[in-house]
């Protein structure tokens, strides 16, 4: 039964019989329309799959509704409900509790993308019910008359939702995530503040910044031209014959294109490396042997830097100068992706963080996890150094170099000529980081620069310091490649999946690939979910104290808001 108010209708008369439904209701179907890329509300659908009753918003409604939808007592649910939140939070009216339909698909899928999340989808993977969503398109503008099949299509998406959640709550608890589902039901408001509050871009130091990089840029490609067209070994590169433009000037003597991995390849291949490759991960071990691979990594480094923080990045600016991105729920780590624009890939150096700024008598103020990923490897590893040192407030890169190079704690610092000018600190601290990221002898000896087999060897003699870490770590590969999937740390207990472990095709190399990714995949999990409990307590931190702060964004272990300055 549809209950469909006008404007021009009693809106007492309408809030009594709303407030008369809804008193004997927990969980109550919530959903909106309103106009594309603004917070122009067209209706607003709270029913289930008995009574709907779809409201056109004014001033009087919204305020009738407000004590109604800001209840604590109910649970509002919504699929990608965020979008809801934000256009009424937008309207004055703030949601307290809710149930996501898509992010608890997105969760019990682990992350996964080879399924769709859309309504339509889950109405008919649940209740073979196919939605047509075509009559979407037609709220463009406020203003309009609503028709009949709009106020019926309003109506309808309230109808799967109670038993969408239903069959997905009888899931997650089979699979142990009803601790997690409250976690991310309560982070998805987190991030709708987020993205509503944005983060302040200074447009003169974004320009003052695309000035400088367009420039370094430039440079480095006229060091890579200079260096081919002195290289005998690249003669073949530059043509004898420059040919000259219109007005009399030469045109570039070099022909690599060096966007063009394929002519970059050929580059190197000329020089003598043996690659077929042009991933900077292999070429960063020839950096300092070769002068063109260092001058090629600098260039891609200010290509990439333009191509994320150029003018581009201006597009984004909304009306109240600030950038508003958007955050999907969860990928495979459990972690949050960040998209139009990306504000997790914001470089730590100083020069690209300080375009983002507070407002006039405003801080930015961050907190983040110190060592989330080696505390939990302490943990569940019970290693007895590890545990002393996190509990004592040591250095504990040092403390490993210790024990694995046998070195006084006073000399962890300097060179030793086995470790080929590292210093024992330093290599511990990339085996501690590495080894927990699922690395290898391969990557270490890169990262490091030293032969494969110096790699094995200084492994090897940290796994026989840290006997403990290696049964957790070789545990945890076992369990990836072998059923398929691994879980985070209790209570969370999130799950990653490898849907392809079982295909008999499956290759060694990619069943190394799935140990190695198991072998780190509860770290950043659980990374992620201490992370966004965080979210969740600050929020409701912030609003039972009526803080003068606002959450503006994350960046995996670290939560930046920004607050009044007193």
């Amino acid at each position: 039964m549809i209950q469909h108010l006008q404007r021009t209708k009693d809106i007492k008369d309408t809030i009594e019989k709303l407030k008369d439904w809804i008193k004997s209701k927990d969980l109550v179907g919530l959903d909106t329309e309103y106009v594309p890329d603004t917070y122009i509300l067209l209706l607003i659908q709270i029913g289930d799959k008995d009574t709907q009753f779809v409201l056109e918003p004014s001033t009087e409604l919204l305020i009738a509704l407000k004590p109604i939808l800001e209840d604590e007592t109910k649970v509002f649910i919504g699929h990608n409900i965020k979008a809801d939140y934000k256009i009424l939070k937008a309207n004055g009216i703030t949601l307290q509790k809710v149930w996501d339909t898509m992010v608890m698909e997105i969760l019990l899928n682990g992350g996964g993308t080879d399924l769709k999340y859309s309504l339509d989808m889950l109405s008919n993977r649940y209740l073979g019910v196919f939605m047509d969503k075509a009559v979407r398109k037609t709220f463009l503008k406020a203003g309009s008359p609503i028709m009949k099949e709009q106020i019926e299509y309003a109506a309808n998406d309230l109808l799967p939702l109670h038993e969408i959640r239903l069959k997905q709550l009888q899931r997650l608890k089979e699979l142990d995530l009803v601790y997690l589902s409250n976690v991310e039901n309560r982070a998805v408001l987190a991030t709708g503040d987020m993205e509503l509050n944005g983060m302040k871009l200074d447009k003169d130091k974004l320009t003052i910044l695309i000035k400088r990089i367009e420039t370094e840029k430039e440079e480095a490609f006229k060091e890579l031209d200079s260096f081919v067209e002195k290289e005998p070994r690249l003669l073949k590169f530059v043509p004898k014959e420059t040919q000259g433009n219109l007005f009399g000037h030469l045109e570039r003597k070099v022909v690599v294109d060096y966007n063009s991995p394929a002519q970059v390849v050929n580059v190197l291949q000329h020089l003598g490396l043996s690659l077929t490759s042009s991933e900077e991960s292999g070429l960063i071990k020839y950096e300092e042997s070769y002068p063109f691979v260092k001058k090629l990594l600098v260039y891609r480094e200010k290509a990439k830097a333009l191509s994320t923080y150029g003018a581009n990045l201006f597009e984004f600016i909304a009306e109240d100068g600030r950038v508003h991105t958007n955050f999907w729920a969860c990928i495979a780590t459990g972690r949050m992706s960040s998209s139009k624009p990306n504000l997790l890939n914001i470089p730590k150096e100083g020069e690209y963080r300080s375009m983002f700024v507070a407002e006039k008598g405003w801080k930015l103020v961050l907190g983040d996890y110190s060592g989330c990923e080696l505390r939990l490897l302490a943990e569940a590893s019970q290693d007895v150094t590890f545990l002393k040192v996190f509990r004592e407030g040591g250095d504990l890169h040092g403390e490993v170099a210790v024990k694995q190079f046998g070195v006084p704690l006073d000399k962890v610092r300097e060179p030793l000529e086995r470790l080929r000018g590292k210093t024992p600190r330093e290599v511990a601290k990339t085996l501690n980081f590495m080894l927990s990221y699922g690395g290898s002898e391969y990557k270490l000896a890169q990262t490091l620069m030293i032969t494969v087999e110096d790699a094995r060897m200084i492994i090897t003699a940290y796994f026989k310091a840290f006997p403990k870490i290696k049964i957790l770590l070789d545990k945890f590969d076992r369990l990836a490649v072998s059923r398929g999937y691994i879980r985070s740390f209790t209570p969370a207990r999130r799950i990653r999946y490898w849907k392809d472990y079982n295909d008999p095709r499956i290759t060694q190399e990619k069943k190394a690939s799935i140990g190695r990714e198991g072998r780190n995949a509860p770290f950043q999990m659980g990374n992620a979910d201490m992370a966004k409990i965080a979210l969740a307590e600050v929020r409701a931190s912030i609003n039972k104290n009526n803080y003068p702060v606002k959450l503006i964004n994350y960046v995996y272990d670290e939560l930046i808001t920004e607050a009044r300055e007193d």
